[in-house]
């Protein structure tokens, strides 16, 4: 069974990747200065959920990782696990394709 912690933290980590214009090598390179050698591009996009079996992805986050992306990202490990809805830019809810430079979050079409 996945981890629902693991699925969240590889959106944020998405989201916050996207939203400072890094590609995966970008990311993948601030991590091993943050001390994360095996965090390479390949197993950014695994964490990001590039591979599922059985609907499910095939690389989870340690908490080792978890901090070493807080620290490429210049941010807490709190803003990794938990949602953006309190941002005090956006409110949890950037325009359409926009994204929130604050806390990271991609603007959606809405469902009204």
């Amino acid at each position: 069974m996945g981890s629902p912690v693991s699925d969240f933290v590889g959106d944020r980590v998405r989201q916050l990747r996207k939203s400072h214009g890094w590609n995966m090598e970008e990311l993948a390179d601030r991590c091993v200065r943050a001390g994360r050698p095996e965090l390479t591009a390949n197993a950014l996009w695994l964490l990001e959920g590039g591979r599922r079996k059985d609907d499910e992805r095939t690389r989870q986050v340690t908490v080792d990782e978890l901090v070493a992306l807080a620290g490429a990202f210049g941010r807490s490990t709190e803003d990794l696990l938990f949602a953006p809805d309190d941002c005090r830019r956006c409110h949890g809810e950037p325009p359409y394709g926009f994204t929130c430079n604050t806390c990271g979050k991609i603007g959606e079409a809405s469902s009204r």
